[in-house]
């Protein structure tokens, strides 16, 4: 069996592995790896082609498809520093004609991120390329977004979610459809430890945050209770809401978690975030009380791992009642038995602090360094 663990500063735990569907290739891909390797006859730009290319995903200088409204990130897989990845209006790069509207962390290599938002003066053609080197890249074909695209959610609420976790046998299993403008959300709550809060505040609602921290309510949701008062069900027709559209970016990427509270946990008793339902998701909670030694008993954590297509994953989180709200923390993630410290693995993310003593993590990665096939449950 093959243990592993992520740790922030100084708080780590083993990694929990909730397996729940194989991974298969996202509706709408908005995050690219990007390696460098030698150029072969099928490269686009024929005989006119750089020794080297870059490979998306592992293929070859491929043309893709960007939609207008849209955040992408280009990740580096381990780019040279003297292939500098931009984007360009040139259909040959080589540092000329850059186009920077919309793009945050031009000319990236190693394993640093590029992003771009193509918005509604973007052109339909652009082109990644090296600053360095003409035709190491090719195509970005820019199109409008189908405004009523619609997007499905899924959320697992258990109280191992919960900040700090809850002890109870309670579960739950929600959905949520959002068309653009509108979320409606359905499931069903079973088993839970104490009575489902009963008053005008409600005991069932959709907040907007990360995991491992809390957020402000964004609906208030409605539960048909079972007689026992210990579950019930979510129906469509009484859980359905208007979006506005100072919110409406935050729902189409998920940042969002549905938080129920009983009796005996009136600050929530299960707890679920909103995932891709045709991703894979690790879940790891952290405590400072499984580090070894032991610096700061009461840091808390958790880190959500969703594994989108065989190259790419999403990494959220938060962490609160740190020593300090770090300046240039870090999450890794290690391999080891449960309370013995292991090596760590080639797994790197930066967390952004968070007053007061706290930090958050909401980043897209490669999963190089991480062999999941090997990761028994």
């Amino acid at each position: 069996m093959r243990h592993l663990y992520c740790s922030h500063s100084t708080v780590f735990l083993p990694l929990l592995l909730l397996l729940f569907l194989t991974t298969i290739e996202s509706r709408a891909r908005t995050s690219f790896a990007v390696t460098v390797a030698s150029s072969t006859p099928g490269n686009p730009h024929g005989l006119n082609a750089n020794p080297q290319a870059y490979f998306i995903d592992g293929s070859e200088a491929p043309e893709l498809r960007l939609e207008r409204g849209r955040t992408y990130r280009f990740i580096m897989n381990g780019v040279p520093s003297f292939h500098p990845f931009y984007i360009s209006t040139s259909i040959a790069g080589g540092g000329v004609e850059s186009y920077d509207e919309g793009v945050v962390n031009q000319g990236v290599t190693g394993r640093d991120t590029l992003t771009f938002t193509p918005g509604i003066d973007t052109p339909d053609t652009l082109y990644y390329q090296c600053e360095n080197h003409r035709r190491m890249g090719w195509r970005l074909s820019i199109t409008d977004r189908i405004p009523s695209e619609k997007r499905s959610f899924r959320a697992i609420l258990r109280g191992a979610n919960e900040v700090p976790s809850v002890e109870t046998r309670g579960f739950g299993m929600i959905n949520a459809e959002f068309d653009g403008d509108s979320l409606m959300v359905t499931g069903e709550i079973i088993d839970l430890r104490s009575d489902l809060v009963d008053g005008p505040g409600g005991n069932a609602h959709v907040h907007i945050g990360l995991p491992g921290r809390s957020g402000p309510v964004l609906f208030t949701l409605m539960i048909d209770e079972d007689g026992d008062r210990r579950g019930g069900v979510l129906a469509a027709e009484k859980n359905t809401f208007f979006v506005p559209q100072k919110d409406r970016a935050t729902v189409a990427r998920a940042l969002l978690y549905v938080n129920v509270h009983t009796e005996d946990f009136p600050a929530g008793e299960i707890r679920g975030q909103f995932v891709d339902p045709e991703s894979t998701l690790y879940r790891a909670a952290l405590s400072a009380v499984n580090v070894r030694p032991v610096t700061r008993p009461g840091a808390i954590g958790s880190v959500l791992f969703e594994q989108q297509t065989d190259q790419s994953l999403l990494v959220r989180g938060g962490f609160s009642r740190l020593e300090s709200a770090p300046e240039n923390g870090v999450l890794r993630l290690s391999e080891g038995a449960p309370e013995v410290n292991g090596p760590a693995l080639s797994f790197y993310q930066s967390v952004a602090p968070v007053e007061p003593n706290g930090a958050e993590l909401d980043q897209e990665a490669t999963t190089e360094g991480i062999d999941f096939e090997k990761i028994d449950s």
